[in-house]
């Protein structure tokens, strides 16, 4: 196994009850965590469900773009909502979470979690979200691409 690869298998029913629970925990009860799993899976449930949800023109997009919305929610979580984790796990987790998720509605009905994952997302409410829109929602997918090369070089991705 090497180190730095992009996760390319979806998320199965385990991974996304463990991160809808983390994702209640920490956004629906404003609990804090020193967990990089519960913070990183959760900030990709958020980040997914404001991309899959039809959140302002994020549905339908890149991995880039979901990258660059998992990592803002994962800087938001680092530093309202950590009691310990290190930032670059948290970012690190959050991105690999999202892909997961993105592969997840990419396989449909293939992928034994779909239905699950996208009913999490018809069921969120849109609590909580507004300053990572503000931070991840520029006008183009330049600033996400920006974001996953940074995250990236800081865990070791693209050396």
């Amino acid at each position: 196994m090497g180190g730095g690869g992009q996760p390319k298998e979806a998320a199965g029913e385990q991974d996304i009850n463990f991160a809808a629970k983390a994702h209640d925990m920490i956004y629906g009860q404003n609990q804090k965590s020193s967990s990089a799993q519960d913070l990183g899976s959760a900030a990709a449930l958020q980040a997914f469900k404001m991309f899959a949800g039809g959140d302002e023109k994020k549905s339908g997009g890149s991995t880039e773009q979901l990258a660059g919305l998992a990592m803002s929610e994962g800087m938001k979580l680092f530093m309202n909502n950590n009691s310990g984790a290190g930032q670059s796990d948290i970012l690190k987790t959050a991105v690999q979470w999202a892909l997961k998720f993105f592969m997840t509605q990419k396989m449909g009905s293939s992928s034994p979690g779909f239905s699950t994952l996208m009913g999490l997302v018809g069921n969120m409410g849109g609590g909580g979200n507004a300053p990572a829109q503000a931070a991840a929602g520029g006008s183009s997918g330049s600033g996400a691409k920006a974001l996953f090369g940074k995250l990236m070089s800081v865990v070791g991705g693209n050396k």
